[in-house]
């Protein structure tokens, strides 16, 4: 669906957010609702750790953006379930890269800050020790 302002057609984008009943994700839903097409889910409406499911979901799915604001987060547990927290924040992720790279569609991902210290001044680049 497009949106006419001023004589200018204004291309309303397909978005899908993950992690949109988390405090992130419901805020891009609200932000970007205004002016595209924007399809949030939740944890109980598509599990990242179900990952044929995830994959078979999201590719009945027309998008053009999908943004990953979900995660396992809380750091104590996962050093306790490293292998929960490895499915959940790479493994799902990797297969929402490659699903969105078969739709030709963009994938914004977004991590954690549990992972470099912040001390930096500059931009962490992903090759900068953890």
């Amino acid at each position: 669906m497009n949106q006419v302002t001023n004589d200018r057609v204004i291309s309303r984008r397909k978005i899908v957010v993950l992690g949109a009943g988390g405090r992130l994700g419901a805020a891009l839903v609200r932000e970007f609702s205004a002016h595209n097409q924007v399809t949030g889910l939740s944890h109980s409406q598509l599990d990242l750790s179900q990952l044929d499911n995830l994959r078979a979901t999201l590719e009945a799915m027309p998008f053009d953006t999908l943004i990953n604001a979900a995660a396992l987060t809380n750091v104590d547990y996962c050093e306790d379930h490293r292998a929960e927290a490895f499915l959940l924040n790479a493994e799902a992720p990797q297969v929402l890269a490659r699903l969105c790279h078969e739709k030709g569609a963009r994938f914004i991902h977004v991590s954690t800050d549990y992972v470099f210290d912040g001390e930096q001044r500059v931009p962490y680049a992903e090759d900068d020790p953890a």
